[in-house]
């Protein structure tokens, strides 16, 4: 992974915020009687969200029934990092189509020319071997397993950033394993996808692909199946679907508004689960999830964007 890139400031961690005062960015506590020995266990911890990290990888299934709609992914692509970047986030992304994982056109940023040629282009490359192309999960993992020095992807994912996983296939993932009997074979490559990730970011994948439960037929009289195994990582990881039968704009602009924000917290010291109370500019949000395994707070939806403060109240686990 690259360098360390902070993409919030935790203003404070503390027993009580109001005994602390910030001053130039910096938290002091405020002293206390020598006398008040009192340890209280209700806790604040405040963050004001900063310029989110956005982390992307797009497959594109580049069988022959799918010329159309990679050529729609490339003419779309310019209208998504819009919206990323009307949310302030600092993003980077590949397109991969083989089972190396290996992008095809290289890391693509708000500084590449032309990104519409370029990225529609590289999302259309066949990976040149039958089959391998509709390994969605499978080459997606391969992507975020090799992004270290050295590696083919080095430098695409970045310390504590947002990784979106997006697909776009009419078929159902053929990854090794779809076929051996096992309904939640892709629970694994999830897995292997959030250890990639580490836990200091957040990941989901999201799912361009056929309508659960029996596919679908688009205006133009192409069908699509059920996109299974997509569908299901994507339920596991928060992501969002997209029906590849019908307009992608409005879904393609919920999957950038999600990756613009930051969606992952991790608390200062334990706390008892159920006191737990979070708020985004002092309004009350309930779509979040503990994860006492990392001690972070994950927002499932409508997560904080830069310049939002993040207060998450509770008590201490003994």
């Amino acid at each position: 992974m690259g360098g360390p890139v902070r993409r919030f400031i935790p203003l404070c961690f503390t027993i009580a915020c109001s005994d602390y005062a910030l001053e130039g960015g910096r938290v002091d506590p405020a002293p206390r009687p020598e006398d008040d020995q009192q340890v209280d266990s209700e806790h604040e911890d405040l963050f004001e969200v900063e310029a989110v990290l956005a982390d992307l990888v797009f497959f594109g299934d580049t069988s022959s029934s799918m010329a159309e709609e990679l050529a729609e992914m490339g003419a779309q692509i310019e209208a998504f990092t819009a919206r990323l970047e009307e949310g302030d986030a600092d993003w980077q992304m590949v397109a991969v189509t083989g089972p190396t994982g290996c992008n095809q056109g290289g890391i693509f940023t708000p500084d590449t020319p032309d990104l519409a040629a370029a990225f529609g282009a590289g999302i259309a490359t066949p990976p040149g071997e039958d089959e391998v192309d509709e390994w969605g999960l499978h080459n997606t993992t391969t992507a975020l397993e090799n992004t270290d020095e050295g590696e083919c992807n080095a430098g695409l994912l970045r310390e504590n950033a947002n990784v979106q996983v997006i697909v776009l296939s009419d078929e159902a993932d053929h990854s090794p394993g779809w076929d051996l009997g096992d309904a939640g074979y892709q629970a694994a490559y999830v897995a292997r996808m959030r250890e990639a990730v580490g836990t200091g970011g957040s990941f989901s994948l999201s799912a361009v692909t056929g309508d659960d439960p029996t596919g679908c037929v688009a205006a133009s009289g192409a069908t699509a199946e059920r996109g299974a195994g997509y569908l299901e990582a994507a339920a596991a990881t928060d992501g969002s679907f997209v029906s590849i039968c019908g307009e992608w704009a409005g879904g393609l602009a919920l999957i950038a508004e999600s990756a613009a924000s930051q969606r992952t917290f991790t608390l200062s010291t334990d706390p008892l689960p159920e006191t737990l109370s979070v708020a985004v500019n002092r309004e009350v949000r309930t779509t979040w999830s503990f994860d006492p395994s990392t001690r972070s707070l994950h927002f499932s939806a409508n997560g904080p964007r830069a310049g939002d403060v993040v207060s998450i109240r509770y008590e201490a686990a003994p």
